[in-house]
C-alpha cells in the first residue's frame, strides 16, 4: 500500500504542475524551474510525511469547491478546546466521519472522497493506519474573520530557521514559502499531534511522571493516548506563592538559623521541586502552535559518574511573554553522599525520530560524557534544545528557592516543598 500511495502522490504533483502550465500561458521558464524543484523535494518526503501532503492538497480542494468549508473546519478545530484541550485543533480520526448539517449531512470525509479519485477512499482509511495521530491545527487567531484558502503541510521542517521552506496547497496547488513569512489570515495545517504519548517512551514517565489520557480510539481497538498535561482543567500553580513573592536566591543560600551546617540543603527535608519558569521565545513558530516544554534530569555522583537520568512531563501551551509558568514538576533530591550534582537539559518538543544524545559535563566533571537514545529519554530529532544549568547540592533551596537560567531568555526557579 506504501508503494501506491507514493505512487498517487506523485500522480497529484504532476496534475497540479502541468494543469498550472496550461492555465497560464505566460508561464515562464524560471517558474516552472521552481516547480520542478519543488516537486524533486517532496519526492524525498516518507511515507508518512506524503500522507500529510496528499491530506492537505484534498482539504484545499474541499476549501476551494464548497463554500463555509474553511468555517467549518474551523469549529471543529475549535472543538476540543472549548473542552479543556490546550491547542486549536482537530484530530482526524475523531472528526472525519461525523456528519456535517453544513454539507447535507455528510462527513468530512465523504467531501474529501468527492474531490479525490477512485482511489480516495481507500486511502483515506489507510491514512488514518499511517498516521492515526494526524491533526488539522488553525494558524492564527480565530476571531479573525478572513481565511487565505491555504492549508499547509508539517514534514518537519526546523523551525528555528526563519528561511526553512515550508509548502502548502492553494486549490489543489502545491506551493512553497519561507517560514519566516508569517501568513496574514487565517489558515490551516496538517501535521501529525506534538502531544500524542509515543509506545517506546520511558517507563518512569508512564508510570510517574506523566498520566496519560485516552483521547479516542479506533474501531480496529488502537488507541490514541495524549500526555494529561495537554487536558487544562485549571492552571498549575504552587500552592500559596504569588509571581512576585519570589526574587530568586541564589547559589549557597543561607540555612536556617537553627541548622548549623554549610549547605541548606543539610538542613531542608522537603522535595526538590521545578516550581516555576518564565521564556520571551516558546521556541515553537507560528505554524507549530503553542510551545510545549520538558526537561531531562541527568544525576552525577560526587566522583563524577552518570547515575540516572529522567525526564519530566511536559508543559504545553507555553506562551513567550515571560510571564510565569507552574509546572510544579518534582525531581529526584540531591543526596551529600550519593548525587552530589544534577545537570538539567530544557527542550521544547516537535518530535521526530528516533535519535542518539550526547549528555556531557564542563568542570569539574569534564570528561563525564554518555549516550542515551529516544527509548530512554523522550528526546526526539526535531526537539528543540534550549539550554542547560546546573544544579549543585550547596545551592540555596529553601525560603526563596533558586534561580537558574538554561539560556539568556528563559528563567527557572526551584524550590523544596
Amino acid at each position: 500500500m506504501k508503494t501506491s500511495i507514493h505512487k498517487i502522490f506523485l500522480l497529484s504533483i504532476l496534475i497540479t504542475f502541468f494543469y498550472s502550465c496550461s492555465e497560464n500561458e505566460t508561464f515562464v521558464e524560471e517558474e516552472a524551474i521552481v516547480s520542478k524543484q519543488v516537486m524533486i523535494e517532496v519526492e524525498k518526503q516518507s511515507p508518512e510525511q506524503q500522507t500529510l501532503f496528499e491530506y492537505a492538497r484534498l482539504l484545499s480542494v474541499a476549501i476551494d469547491t464548497h463554500e463555509n468549508m474553511n468555517e467549518v473546519l474551523q469549529e471543529k478545530a475549535l472543538k476540543l478546546q472549548r473542552l479543556g484541550y490546550y491547542e486549536q485543533e482537530f484530530y482526524v480520526g475523531m472528526e472525519e466521519q461525523n456528519s456535517m448539517k453544513a454539507f447535507g449531512n455528510n462527513s468530512l470525509r465523504n467531501i474529501l472522497e468527492k474531490v479525490g479519485n477512485a482511489e480516495t477512499p481507500s486511502l483515506l482509511k489507510e491514512f488514518t493506519r499511517i498516521n492515526p495521530a494526524m491533526t488539522v491545527l488553525l494558524l492564527g487567531d480565530a476571531e479573525v474573520q478572513e481565511f487565505s484558502n491555504r492549508v499547509y503541510v508539517d514534514n518537519g521542517f526546523d523551525d528555528s530557521n526563519l528561511a526553512e521552506t515550508i509548502y502548502f496547497y492553494e486549490n489543489g496547488m502545491l506551493k512553497s514559502q519561507q517560514l519566516g513569512d508569517k501568513p496574514l489570515l487565517k489558515s490551516f495545517i496538517v501535521r501529525n499531534s506534538e502531544v500524542v504519548t509515543r509506545s517506546n517512551i520511558l517507563s518512569t514517565e508512564k508510570s510517574k511522571n506523566e498520566n496519560m489520557h485516552t483521547l479516542f480510539t479506533y474501531d480496529d481497538g488502537r488507541s490514541v493516548k495524549i500526555n494529561a498535561g495537554a487536558i487544562i482543567d485549571t492552571p498549575t500553580n504552587a500552592e500559596s506563592v504569588s509571581p512576585d513573592d519570589i526574587d530568586g536566591g541564589g547559589s549557597g543560600g543561607t540555612p536556617p538559623s537553627n541548622c548549623n551546617a554549610p549547605c541548606e540543603r543539610d538542613c531542608e527535608s522537603g522535595t526538590e521541586n521545578i516550581l516555576r519558569f518564565r521564556t520571551h521565545d516558546d521556541r515553537d513558530s507560528f505554524f507549530r502552535g503553542k510551545g510545549e516544554w520538558f526537561f531531562i534530569e541527568a544525576y552525577i555522583s560526587s566522583s563524577g559518574a552518570f547515575l540516572n537520568i529522567k525526564r519530566t512531563p511536559k508543559m504545553n501551551s507555553v506562551r513567550g511573554d515571560f510571564s510565569w509558568h507552574y509546572p510544579n514538576f518534582l525531581i529526584e533530591n540531591i543526596d551529600r553522599k550519593i548525587v552530589n550534582t544534577i545537570k538539567i537539559y530544557c527542550y521544547e518538543s516537535d518530535g521526530g525520530n528516533d535519535t542518539n544524545i550526547l549528555f556531557n559535563f564542563a568542570p569539574p566533571y569534564q570528561g563525564t560524557t554518555a549516550y542515551y537514545n529516544s527509548l530512554s529519554t523522550g528526546i526526539y530529532s526535531d526537539d528543540d534544545f534550549i539550554g542547560s544549568y546546573i544544579v549543585d547540592y550547596c545551592d540555596g533551596i529553601g525560603t526563596n528557592g533558586v534561580m537558574y537560567a538554561p539560556a539568556s531568555d528563559v528563567d527557572v526557579q526551584h524550590s523544596e516543598r
